[in-house]
């Protein structure tokens, strides 16, 4: 989620602002390896195990031993190059490079402020919305980008249920050998 927001922050910032911004990137990067590298979120997981409906929660949060933190931000690298290279590509399609990565960017952030739709299912639709409203960070019209939107979700999807079938065949897997 930080990472994604940091990131999506200095592109955005970059493309309306200049490009001091794209320092956020490095600057985010670098203030999360910090932050598992510390000790702090374990100590958090201990604070939350002491409030009584968060025990059995905190339980089963685990924290990485030291040895492997750096880990986490790699992952975190990952994953956020994976999906930016899939929406690139994708908005690729319809945008020029540069506004290709500034959707990106939008369309991430649109997904981090739709976290705060709890009142509708699943967030349905408002990821979508909040990404055809920025439509003024890209030359494309809202019709163009309606067309990107249900893309992206059908290939988040996909990509999802994918993921969900691969790790239930490795349990599978593991647990007939």
């Amino acid at each position: 989620l930080w990472m994604a927001v940091g990131i999506s922050i200095s592109i955005i910032g970059a493309h309306l602002g200049g490009p001091a911004w794209l320092l956020g990137i490095p600057a985010t990067v670098a203030a999360l390896e910090a932050l598992h590298r510390s000790r702090l979120p374990g100590h958090l997981i201990g604070m939350a195990a002491r409030v009584p409906g968060l025990r059995n929660l905190s339980a089963d949060i685990g924290w990485v031993p030291t040895s492997r933190r750096g880990l986490l931000t790699s992952l975190l690298s990952m994953e956020w190059g994976f999906f930016a290279l899939g929406m690139g590509v994708l908005f690729g399609a319809i945008l020029s490079a540069r506004e290709a990565i500034v959707a990106t960017a939008w369309y991430a952030g649109a997904s981090i402020i739709s976290l705060a739709a709890v009142m509708v299912p699943a967030g349905i639709a408002v990821r979508e919305a909040l990404f055809i409203g920025g439509n003024e960070l890209v030359t494309a019209g809202a019709a163009q980008l309606t067309v990107l939107a249900v893309a992206a979700r059908c290939i988040l999807l996909t990509a999802e249920i994918g993921t969900a079938v691969l790790l239930n065949a490795t349990r599978w897997a593991q647990r007939h050998e």
